[in-house]
Formats: structure tokens, C-alpha cells, sequence
């Protein structure tokens, strides 16, 4: 009787605490779990070991999470190493993309919910599984394929209700902050300046501190908008995707000086939910992908809603990215793309040509 398998997964923190926590959550896996309180200590414990997925903190002590994910792809260079990194404090956009660009497949901020976790853990450990299903079981190669098959439809309806919901937290989370800290800003500020009116206006030291402290409210305010907005634009449920996308485009030219133009065919149509929802995040991604590496002073965006499909196709005058990037296991921002357009059954067709720019065009079936 064959041995059974055992998938290794590797969890990384410098503080106890947090690795606790993880062993919590991991331990009703049917897994072997690898610990290690520094990038040191877990490069050391992981040779000569198949892992399955890594989970790392982000923010340690001589070798961070970033550095970290790098020096386990080259180590296992031979084995795909899905790694998810986790923080408490870097949730910005560039570092989002650098943890992308470092060679993680996603990025959780602290707290972390656990039941998104554990989800996101069994799905890589499921296709883990499956993979060395395959490897060793040649004789059950076409039941083998059914069962990826429906696995995969599976999955894919799976990542449709899992990216739904997520957003749906997005939103409800912006919501909550947008309200409940800015009503408490309001009303921080209203009561800042009754106090103000009952110190004569002669005392000038405590006015100029009065004044500080209403400008640090004010800052409060304008961050908590923004901390919404990254979560979920609220235009997005509110005005729709074409409306969206006009006003994404409008703040990207006024913060780049990259001239953008954009057509909708029909001039106004209406995107499910759902679908708007991937479409946007594509659309992001694609415009961070531009500006950050391809040297285009113009792009032209084209969104149209034919009788079977949605196109969306977006065309910058950079440099042009070449071929071997196209394909390239490291081209992260793109990989998302393709998993994200996967769950439509839809296609990403992406062309370079040097020094002529760069075309993306992604096809949806409707």
C-alpha cells in the first residue's frame, strides 16, 4: 500500500504569538506544518523539502518577507512554492505590487481573518494534493482528468463567489470607516471648536494649538476617504463600472501627465456586479503595469459591449513589453490578469511591439 502523502507547509514570523495563532488555524489540516521565527531558520529547515504553500510575515528582521519569498523560489527553483504574505502595516498599493513582484501569489493584511486563510490555504493544498495525484497514479490518468476537470469548474465557481464576497467585505468595511470614523472626526472637530470659542482670543498660544489640532482632524478625515476609496471605490456600486473607469483614468492623468483617451461602445451599458468588479481590477492592474514599466506618455482605452462578449482592449505608445516578460512565471501583475479573466471562461491576449507600445486586450464571454 502506498504511503500517503503528506503536504509540508512552511508558516514564518518573528514573533511567537502570530506563529501560535497560525498553528491554530492550521492544525485540523491534514499537514505537516514547518515553523520558523526568521528567514534564516526557515531557508535552513525547508532542504530537501517539498513544500506545498508558504505563509510569511512581511515585516521581520534581517530577511523580510519580500526578501524571503525571493530566496525560496530560487532554492526550490525546480518547484512552484505558492506564498502568501501577511502584514500589519504595508498595505499600499506599491507594496501589494512588490510583494507580487517578489514571487507571492497573494497578500493578506493583519488581522487576518481566518476563515479567508484557511480557505485560501485548502484550495492550494487541494491542487497540491492533485498534483502529486497525477504524478503518481499514471494508471488513473483519464479518471485523473475528469476530476481536474470538474475541479476546476469547481474552482472557478468558487473564485467567482470568493471574489464576490471579498468585495463585498471591501464595501462594507469602507462603509464603516467612512462613517463611523468620520462621524467621530466630525464630531471631534465640533467639540475642538465650542472649546476654541471659550478661550479669548488673546491667548494665542492655546489658539495656534487649537489650530493644529483642527488641521490634524482635518488630515484624519481626508485619510480615512482615502483608506475607503483603496478599499472599494464606492463609484464603482454606485455609478458603475464606465463612470469608474472615467474617473480612475482622470486622477491617473492628473497624477502622471500620461494622456489618456477612452471610448465605450455603446456610449452607456450596464456591467453585472460581478463581472464589473473583475474587469475594474484588471483594469487596475493594467494601468499600474503601464506606468510603472512601460515609458508611454498616452494610452487609448476601448471598452465595448458586443451581443457575445465584452471587450475591453487598452493600448499604451511605451517601449514594449517584451516577449519573454509576456510569458514569464515572474510576471505576477499579469498572471492575476489571467486567473482573474479564467473565471469568465475569458482570455487575455497581451502584444509588444518594441518601441511602438504595448496592447492588452481581454475577452469575456456574455
Amino acid at each position: 500500500m502506498p504511503k500517503k502523502y503528506i503536504p509540508n507547509i512552511l508558516i514564518v514570523d518573528d514573533q511567537e504569538s502570530n506563529l501560535l495563532y497560525l498553528e491554530i488555524i492550521l492544525r485540523d489540516l491534514d499537514a505537516k506544518v514547518i515553523k520558523a521565527m526568521s528567514g534564516k531558520e526557515a531557508l535552513s529547515k525547508i532542504k530537501g523539502y517539498e513544500l506545498a504553500l508558504a505563509v510569511l510575515d512581511l515585516q521581520m528582521p534581517e530577511i523580510d518577507g519580500f526578501e524571503l519569498a525571493q530566496l525560496i523560489k530560487k532554492q526550490k527553483k525546480n518547484h512552484l512554492v505558492p506564498i502568501i504574505l501577511l502584514t500589519a502595516h504595508y498595505s499600499e498599493q506599491k507594496y501589494i505590487l512588490k510583494g507580487y513582484e517578489s514571487g507571492a501569489i497573494d497578500f493578506l493584511t493583519k488581522p487576518i481573518e481566518k476563515s479567508i486563510l484557511l480557505n485560501k490555504i485548502k484550495i492550494f493544498l487541494e491542487l497540491d494534493r492533485q498534483k502529486h495525484q497525477i504524478l503518481n497514479d499514471k494508471l488513473k490518468l483519464k479518471k485523473t482528468e475528469k476530476a481536474l476537470i470538474k475541479s476546476e469548474e469547481e474552482l472557478r465557481a468558487y473564485a467567482i463567489y470568493f471574489d464576490t464576497k471579498v468585495e463585498e467585505e471591501k464595501k462594507m468595511i469602507a462603509a464603516e470607516v467612512h462613517d463611523g470614523l468620520g462621524q467621530l472626526f466630525t464630531i471631534l472637530k465640533m467639540d475642538l471648536l465650542w472649546m476654541k470659542k471659550k478661550v479669548p482670543p488673546k491667548n494665542i498660544q492655546i489658539n495656534e494649538k487649537f489650530d493644529s489640532m483642527r488641521d490634524i482632524i482635518d488630515s484624519g478625515v481626508k485619510k480615512v476617504q482615502e483608506i475607503s476609496g483603496q478599499l472599494r471605490p464606492g463609484m464603482l456600486d454606485d455609478l458603475g463600472l464606465l463612470s469608474t473607469i472615467q474617473s480612475e483614468l482622470s486622477k491617473f492623468q492628473e497624477r502622471t501627465d500620461i494622456k489618456c483617451r477612452v471610448d465605450f461602445e455603446p456610449l452607456d451599458f450596464q456591467v453585472d456586479f460581478e463581472m464589473s468588479t473583475s474587469l475594474y481590477r484588471i483594469f487596475l492592474e493594467a494601468l499600474i503595469n503601464i506606468y510603472r514599466h512601460s515609458g508611454a506618455t498616452s494610452i487609448k482605452i476601448n471598452l465595448t459591449n458586443r451581443e457575445d462578449e465584452l471587450l475591453l482592449r487598452m493600448e499604451d505608445n511605451g517601449k514594449g513589453i517584451p516577449k519573454e516578460k509576456i510569458n514569464s512565471n515572474l510576471s505576477f501583475g499579469l498572471i492575476g490578469m489571467r486567473e482573474r479573466v479564467k473565471i469568465w471562461n475569458g482570455t487575455v491576449e497581451i502584444l509588444g511591439k518594441k518601441g511602438k507600445g504595448t496592447t492588452i486586450t481581454v475577452r469575456i464571454p456574455i
